[in-house]
């Protein structure tokens, strides 16, 4: 099956998943963190400043990738080093006042995220593949804007249905999650570098949900220097480390 037909497989599983699964509303204890504590002046401080990594993170890419040869690979790792900075941003404004408004943006910025993350590997299946599928430049931007769109896409028809009391999370969990299923999928048409980096981001991504689901123990473990949720964004800005500035053509 090619690459361009996997796609189009996963979008019909997706759709297929949508219509079985009934709509799930935005939890809104969601919003409640076990840190809440003021940090540097700041409200839920330790949950907004551990949002930097990702900042540092995506600023040292922007740098590195703006010094290195001009290639497909380079260009769309310049866009994952941007929507890191955008995470940054996003989460860090979120945390510090949590509502579903603040939400949006968090999620929008993550979305751009998703958005790169699932168009770079897309782009290093087929260069691993050796096909046609993808032009290096035409088609992988092609692709990478419909991607965008969907994601963006699921936030905004997630807040509509929050403001029109429907709560409808269906779209963009399945963005998410079909979306890491695809990139574990593809690691075993990866290799070298090229695979290390993204098993590195798979296992951070797992960990990171972890903390995040035990946000209230690990804060109570740690006696409450740091929550799960403070660690979530630690290493999942980590994890990606080796995708925006480490790897580099096998």
């Amino acid at each position: 099956m090619t690459l361009n037909k996997r796609i189009l497989f996963g979008l019909l599983v997706s759709l297929a998943t949508f219509s079985l699964i009934t709509p799930i509303a935005q939890d809104l204890s969601y919003h409640t963190f076990a840190d809440q504590t003021h940090f540097c002046n700041l409200t839920n401080g330790m949950n907004v400043l551990s949002n930097v990594p990702y900042f540092i993170i995506g600023a040292i890419g922007l740098i590195k990738l703006f010094s290195a040869p001009k290639s497909s690979r380079n260009t769309l790792k310049m866009s994952l080093a941007i929507s890191l900075i955008l995470v940054a941003l996003g989460s860090g404004y979120y945390h510090l006042a949590p509502s579903n408004a603040t939400l949006l943006w968090d999620r929008l910025a993550m979305s751009t995220c998703f958005a790169a993350l699932l168009t770079l590997v897309c782009y290093e299946l087929n260069s691993a593949n050796n096909t046609a599928n993808l032009n290096p430049i035409a088609s992988v931007w092609k692709l990478g804007l419909a991607l965008l769109v969907a994601c963006l896409g699921s936030v905004l028809y997630w807040y509509w249905s929050e403001l029109n009391n429907l709560g409808d999370l269906r779209a963009y969990a399945l963005i998410q999650f079909g979306g890491i299923l695809f990139i574990i999928i593809s690691l075993f048409r990866l290799s070298g570098n090229t695979q290390r980096a993204f098993f590195i981001l798979i296992i951070g991504y797992i960990l990171a949900k972890i903390c995040e689901h035990f946000d209230q123990q690990i804060y109570d473990v740690l006696n409450q220097t740091i929550s799960g949720h403070s660690l979530k964004h630690i290493i999942s800005g980590l994890a990606l480390a080796p995708l925006v500035i480490g790897y580099q053509d096998n």
